[in-house]
């Protein structure tokens, strides 16, 4: 009896090591098959493909990405364009040569539509991008930071060089242009004073994350009837309200009065703002809104904030 005992100890033993082994393997397995499950498809010869998401690594289907540039060999310009599929995923299968890979996304945000670009997490732009060996090129929705443009145009193409939200600070004398009387006694921004504003987020911003109070000062240099200080503020894109402090050169600081109107592009390419602007008070709604660029579906940008600041 003793000896069956020991006998019967031993197998259970070994019978328990089995089933951890093979717990362990089948754990194993299903770790690999999550992480397989959340990456880009993998380079392969002759193909273009990634993926697109949020900055918190979700998915962004529907993107739509476009391939451009010139074959080897023949030379002759090609251009294709792909859709991801629900896992952000996309996949072109294209002729050996040197192309461009650009991709954005359309989606509507507080009653009003975006066409946004995305960034390629490489930083790399332009037809510099050779097919042969297959590629993996990957892109993410940013709200704010710099573009792969922003080392070509500089800080003050608020345009391109930023994904952020731009806004350019005016006087009550501008917010009463054409106006004469109101304009002759309306306020200017004191030279050497700083205005500062305070962004406050209204909701989720574009991407459905929480966005925090944004800060942001501008140094009132121009000394004319219209102060008129642009500033690429690169605000994170979402719905906010703005308020406004003024400081003096000597540190003093007291509340300030604001309006927030918007510059448009017309059919021919002009530039307009809202025809009735909003009264002055101590706070104002503020979203960041498309300028759809009437000359190719690649050029859409945001179009400029105006924010008018009183005493």
């Amino acid at each position: 009896f003793k000896h069956l005992f020991l006998f019967l100890q031993l197998t259970n033993i070994l019978t328990m090591r089995k089933i951890s082994l093979i717990i362990l393997i089948a754990v194993s397995a299903l770790t690999a098959c999550k992480k397989d499950d959340t990456t880009s498809a993998k380079q392969t010869k002759g193909v273009i493909n990634g993926k697109t998401t949020k900055t918190d690594g979700s998915a962004i289907s529907d993107a739509k990405i476009r391939i451009y540039g010139a074959t080897l060999g023949t030379g002759s310009n090609v251009d294709f364009d792909a859709v991801s599929n629900a896992s952000g995923v996309y996949s072109v299968t294209v002729p050996d040569g040197v192309y461009g890979i650009d991709a954005r996304t359309t989606f509507n945000y507080n009653n009003a539509l975006y066409d946004l670009a995305l960034d390629p997490n490489d930083g790399r732009k332009g037809k510099i991008h050779e097919s042969k060996d297959g590629l993996v090129k990957d892109f993410t929705l940013k709200l704010s930071g710099k573009t792969p443009n922003y080392d070509l145009m500089g800080a003050d193409n608020w345009k391109f060089s930023y994904y952020g939200g731009p806004f350019e600070v005016r006087n009550e004398k501008d917010y009463y242009f054409n106006k004469s009387e109101p304009y002759q006694n309306a306020s200017t921004l004191p030279v050497g004073s700083t205005v500062r504003l305070t962004f406050t987020p209204d909701g989720p911003l574009m991407d459905g994350s929480q966005g925090s109070v944004v800060v942001r000062d501008v140094k009132i240099n121009v000394e004319n009837d219209v102060n008129s200080e642009f500033l690429n503020g690169d605000v994170p894109l979402g719905k906010y309200n703005v308020s406004a402090e003024l400081i003096d050169a000597t540190g003093k600081s007291a509340p300030a009065l604001v309006s927030v109107s918007y510059e448009w592009n017309n059919a021919v390419g002009q530039v307009g703002r809202d025809a009735v602007l909003a009264p002055f008070a101590a706070s104002a709604p503020l979203t960041f809104y498309m300028s759809k660029s009437t000359n190719s579906p690649h050029d859409s940008h945001l179009t400029n904030t105006v924010i008018f600041v009183k005493p």
